[in-house]
């Protein structure tokens, strides 16, 4: 795959995450509308905790959390509409127009009264965030600190036979990075074009789908396959 086509499909795949992580009470204030998201209206509610389906202001409670906008700010307090008829008040915090933020909710009465936190502050799951690493598979394949790598492929070695190994690497790394192939070319096909050894480059070469029974598995599905099992080891673990 050319390098331009590569650059267009990682971005394709990067906007479309970015739109769905976003809770929709946002995206028309923090997602341009662009070609790639032309489509983007029939893809299903992600439904997770931080996209919340109550909009009512008499529905929020102290100690819920909530992603939000500043639409206003001073040096006494910025505003932040987090999804309801009414922004959060934030005191004595100056915070740029336009920022997304996460707020816990501390108080409650004419307004919300609001705590800024952090997405590691919160104690349930908090979405994704977005990354682009790089174009070629060499790119991702720079190791970050205590990361991780499984490779997926037909042609791995059988994940079950792999388990016991697999539990005991998840509970030592601090983050996974899964790898998958293209739509038209497996991970080693891609690691040959690049001359690189994919089983020395990695942690693990995994099948993740024992008897597919069908020639290619669409990458899509892999991921969702691929994340139950991954889940299913890491609670074990």
């Amino acid at each position: 795959m050319p390098n331009t086509e590569q650059k267009e499909s990682s971005d394709l795949i990067a906007d479309i995450l970015s739109y769905m992580e976003t809770p929709q009470y946002l995206r028309r204030r923090l997602i341009p509308m662009k070609p790639s998201l032309r489509y983007a209206g029939v893809l299903p509610p992600l439904r997770t905790p931080h996209h919340p389906v109550r909009r009512r202001f008499v529905d929020l409670f102290v100690g819920e959390y909530r992603e939000g906008i500043v639409i206003s700010s001073s040096e006494k307090r910025s505003l932040v509409d987090i999804g309801v008829s009414r922004p959060a008040h934030i005191p004595n915090v100056k915070l740029p127009i336009g920022k997304r933020v996460t707020v816990k909710i501390v108080g409650l009465g004419r307004r919300a009264l609001g705590k800024l936190v952090s997405k590691e502050d919160v104690e349930i799951y908090w979405g994704y965030t977005v990354r682009n690493r790089g174009e070629k598979l060499s790119d991702l394949l720079r190791r970050e600190a205590d990361e991780l790598i499984i490779a997926t492929s037909r042609r791995g070695k059988d994940v079950h036979e792999e388990i016991d190994q697999l539990k005991e690497r998840i509970k030592l790394s601090k983050k996974i990075l899964l790898l998958f192939g293209a739509p038209t070319q497996g991970l080693y096909e891609i690691a040959k074009r690049e001359n690189l050894n994919l089983e020395e480059s990695v942690d693990f070469v995994l099948n993740m789908i024992r008897n597919q029974g069908t020639a290619t598995v669409r990458t899509e599905e892999a991921v969702v396959a691929t994340l139950a099992i991954i889940n299913m080891v890491w609670e074990k673990g």
